[in-house]
């Protein structure tokens, strides 16, 4: 992870973990939130064993 907006972001190892700010932490009903990152890799880049977001 190289650079993330609208979300606070913490990683260990291989696992990435995005959270709300302060100012998009409450969705109204009918609301949505997004956020962005950009990311790199060096070296070998196989297929993921799983994707997942909670």
């Amino acid at each position: 992870m190289t650079q993330a907006w609208d979300a606070a972001v913490a990683q260990t190892g291989t696992a990435v973990t995005a959270t709300n700010l302060p100012y998009n932490g409450t969705v109204p009903a009918g609301g949505s939130v997004t956020f962005g990152f950009n990311a790199s890799w060096a070296g070998s880049n196989p297929p993921p064993t799983a994707l997942g977001c909670g």
